[in-house]
């Protein structure tokens, strides 16, 4: 019988190694949408497919020219985020050499001398010296593949890594080309508005020559008209400039280099080509030339390797190792053969029990890859959609433009008529105006939407993935000097195009076979001199002298009444936090020596200063618009009374009509004057708001506002909070929380943690306010919140000693806490046998346990026993009171 054990024990090994020979990597499953994808013929805003062009440039010449392809080169050398991404990508690369280099035999070489003293017999002292060397050796075989599929997992990352250097690459080239872009657009707006405020200005000179003269044709009013009109067009170009400015030092951020740079050399010409034929393929053909969704196919053939790698913890882990060593008096003997001790060692260690650990980390990797087989679909699926977007706003743009030039063509012609009848005296100077004023919206109007159509160009080329020049590595291509491939594929391309499962299972099988043939060998060595070993000695059993039973030892409880109380180590933390985020946004020039961490402030007082430059421009600007309207308003009564007037004349004593009475203009006007005063409410509004402050005394927690630096309205720079905002956060288990209830207006007493030794014990009264309403599913805990009574010196994040005291409960039973066994049960010794109790569990403190009564029978087992049934024969060693116990 014994005999048949240990070939059942062999047998069952050696179908345990044969089956883990297998690769226990999943095989990739392509997501039915991606199939779907790649087998569609083209897009739907196009209703057929589209090829490339024969001889394509880089998409940005075709926005910027050489200007543009210039900035791009110098992005591609100097960028500090594409620096910072390449160095991403070599560390991912060092991390898959590390994970192959584990697959190997490690060796090392050991040579040691020693000097020893041995005292005499009379007194004198002889020494004597010991020379090793030798070399060691050790192996671990991966039968079941879990190092080889960490390794393929490795190296997958690694790709993507890289992949995501080529995807940070088009996007800072989009990102350059839009900010340059906006340049273009901001240069030719500047141009526009001065050719336009010379056009105003050449009005108003001919207008005051006019009434000058003496012309009956025009009037004071009119001159007033072509003088408002003319500084209305002078107040845009001072704020245009400065975004101009703005985004020529953004675009040499980007670029790595000192502000003022691209001033000295922009031109900001746009050519875009006409007609544009977009190079947009099959839907296919964006999946492979997309780096994102590269990315995401990798990342999922990655999670696939790492399910492979928890999978092979489940099965046992095999290990060899070697040493040769050589021990000696002397140096020349050292490396006599006769002098060698050699070992050869094989391990097996295979998991039994890990509370179900590893099997919950092969599901967790199964989710992970799930997830990102839906993110790979997702990705897919974006990058079309994308495309179809882009395509579908540039039709819609170059609808617009095709409209917005046939309205300048005759806005151009309706300034000219005009203009030349105002010279003749046939027309008044209001229709020079009115006709100027839609021919600049008309040109306008062209600026933004040339920049709209570039941006959605740059939009669409980035939704192709990239340029078609080859200066950009394509997707299947990769930096990494091809690392060890041969668990999965020869080249990253396959990896790529769907031949890894294949080629996995092939290379994963047989070199999973060999190393089975292997270790079976050298196991089988081991087994059988380990049963040589063990048939000659037999491991006593561990009982009680004299005794059959087990040995088990016993206390037995303390009667007395427990106070319920909760000792436990609380957080200090802020009830609520304040964002220290502007209503609006500039440049700093002034901050509070108190905005810093840990500094304190008060009510109103101003914390940091923006500069008001440009909301005092908008307040101007805003009080000239409310007096060009006011005038507007005045010329509009006084037109108004005089056709009430003629009409009067005419028809006396008739109604006169609304329209005659010109009571729709005089609303519009009228409803324009509000308006801008609500602006200049506003710009006002807005001037206040430059100086920063909170309604209350509080203390700084963080900042990040210095002297400089360009805020954004509505963004967070920093944390405050309020004086006395400070609570407790204590956590609680559901039995202390239900044995303390109700908790809410319970006292508690907190002492810090760090006090200064002159000020003894210090302690803070506190109560408790709120419980969490559920356990938290990581700790199963809950946390209590305690409110401090009077304000106290503490910060947020220090720990401190709660403690709150419960009801007292009578006749309970206490015993050391050693004595609770799995599922809060006791064992028991009842008629010298072993019997299971569960009793009720009313409070633990300091490793005492306190119980409501219940059969202990002959005392209570305390420690664990070695796999104990009830009903098991036992022997009591010990009969005494629990030890710490007090009544």
């Amino acid at each position: 019988m014994e005999s048949f054990q240990g070939h059942r024990t062999i047998t069952g090994l050696v179908l345990c190694l044969v089956a883990g020979g297998c690769a226990l990597t999943p095989a990739p499953e392509t997501p039915q949408l991606v199939v779907g994808i790649r087998k569609s013929e083209g897009f739907d805003q196009l209703r057929a497919k589209i090829s490339s062009p024969s001889d394509p440039q880089a998409w940005w010449l075709d926005i910027g020219g050489e200007e543009l392809g210039e900035l791009v080169s110098i992005l591609r050398r100097d960028s500090l985020v594409l620096h910072e991404a390449r160095l991403q990508a070599d560390q991912t690369l060092e991390a898959a050499r590390i994970a192959r280099g584990q697959r190997l035999p490690s060796f090392a070489a050991i040579g040691e001398i020693g000097t020893s003293r041995t005292p005499g017999l009379g007194g004198d002292f002889s020494w004597s010296e010991a020379y090793t060397a030798g070399v060691l050796t050790d192996f671990n075989t991966d039968v079941f593949g879990g190092l080889r599929a960490a390794k393929r997992s490795a190296e997958l990352n690694a790709i993507a890594s890289e992949l995501s250097v080529q995807a940070s690459e088009q996007r800072e080239i989009a990102f350059l080309a839009r900010s340059w872009v906006s340049a273009a657009t901001l240069k030719r707006r500047l141009d526009l508005a001065r050719r336009t405020a010379d056009t105003f200005r050449a009005t108003y000179e001919l207008t005051s020559q006019r009434y000058e003269a003496g012309s009956t044709s025009v009037s004071a009013s009119d001159v007033q008209i072509a003088l408002q009109n003319l500084e209305t067009a002078l107040v845009d170009i001072p704020q245009i400039d400065t975004d101009l400015t703005q985004q020529w030092f953004a675009i040499d951020e980007q670029l790595a280099r000192l502000p003022g740079q691209t001033r000295t050399s922009f031109t900001g010409m746009l050519s875009l080509s006409e007609p544009f034929e977009a190079p947009v393929g099959r839907p296919a053909e964006i999946l492979s030339r997309r780096p994102d969704v590269a990315i995401a196919e990798v990342r999922y053939l990655a999670a696939l390797e790492d399910v492979g790698s928890a999978r092979a913890l489940l099965y046992p882990a095999i290990s060899l190792s070697a040493s040769l060593t050589f021990q000696a008096d002397t140096p020349n003997e050292v490396f006599d053969w006769d002098r060698h001790i050699a070992s050869l060692t094989n391990s097996l260690t295979a998991p039994i029990f890990q509370g179900g650990r590893l099997k919950s980390q092969v599901r967790l990797e199964k989710s992970r890859a799930e997830e990102l087989a839906n993110a790979f679909a997702r990705t897919a699926l974006a990058a079309v959609v994308d495309v179809e977007v882009a395509l579908a706003e540039l039709a819609g743009l170059q609808e617009q433009k095709d409209r917005l030039e046939a309205a300048l063509a005759t806005a151009i012609v309706s300034n000219e008529l005009a203009q030349g009848r105002y010279r003749q005296g046939l027309a008044s100077i209001l229709a020079v105006l009115e006709t100027q004023r839609s021919l600049n919206a008309a040109e306008q109007n062209i600026i933004l939407t040339d920049q709209a159509i570039a941006n959605a160009r740059i939009d669409l080329f980035l939704s192709l993935g990239g340029d078609w020049t080859g200066e950009m590595s394509a997707p299947s291509q990769s930096r990494i000097p091809h690392p060890d491939w041969d668990d999965t594929m020869s080249e990253p391309d396959d990896l790529l195009a769907g031949s890894a499962p294949e080629a996995h299972a092939r290379t994963g099988h047989l070199n999973g076979i060999l190393q089975v043939i292997l270790v079976i060998g050298v196991l089988a060595a081991g087994l059988i001199a380990n049963r040589v070993l063990s048939s000659m000695s037999a491991a006593p059993q561990i009982r009680a002298a004299g005794s059959s039973g087990l040995a088990a030892s016993v206390v037995q409880p303390e009667i007395g009444d427990t106070r319920i109380r909760l000792l436990e180590t609380g957080t200090v933390q802020v009830r609520n936090s304040i964002e220290l985020s502007p209503q609006v946004g500039g440049r700093v020039v002034w901050v509070n020596p108190a905005l810093a961490s840990g500094g304190t402030f008060r009510r109103g007082e101003v914390l940091f200063r923006l500069d008001d430059a440009d909301y005092r421009a908008a307040i101007d600007r805003a009080r000239a618009d409310l007096a060009a309207r006011r005038a507007d308003l005045q010329v509009e009564q006084a037109e108004a009374e005089i056709a009430i007037r003629e009409w009067e004349l005419v028809n006396p004593g008739e109604p006169v009509p609304s329209n005659v009475a010109r009571e729709p203009q005089l609303a519009r006007t009228e409803a324009a004057v509000r308006s801008a005063q609500t602006s200049l409410a506003d710009a006002e509004r807005n001037l206040s708001r430059v100086n920063f402050s909170l309604p209350f005394d509080g203390r700084v927690q963080a900042t990040a506002v210095e002297v400089g630096q360009n805020l954004m309205a509505g963004q967070s720079y920093g944390r405050a909070y309020e004086d006395g905002g400070i609570e407790v956060s204590v956590p609680i288990n559901a039995a202390l929380m239900e044995a303390l209830s109700p908790l809410n207006g319970r006292e508690a007493i907190v002492r810090p943690r760090q006090v200064l030794t002159l000020q003894g014990d210090v302690t803070y009264a506190a109560t408790v306010t709120r419980a969490d309403a559920e356990l938290d599913p990581q700790t199963r805990l809950a946390r209590l919140t305690l409110e401090f009574t009077e304000q106290i010196p503490l910060l947020p994040g220090d720990f401190v000693d709660v403690e709150i005291t419960g009801p007292v409960v009578t006749g309970t039973y206490r015993f050391p806490e050693a004595a609770l066994q799995e599922n809060r049960n006791v064992w028991v010794i009842e008629d010298g046998r072993l019997a299971q109790r569960q009793p009720q569990l009313v409070f633990v403190d300091d490793g005492v346990i306190s119980t409501l009564p219940f059969d202990t029978g002959e005392g209570i087992v305390v420690g664990s026993l070695n796999d104990p049934e009830e009903g098991d024969p036992v022997v009591a060693v010990g009969d005494a009171r629990a030890d710490g116990v007090q009544p």
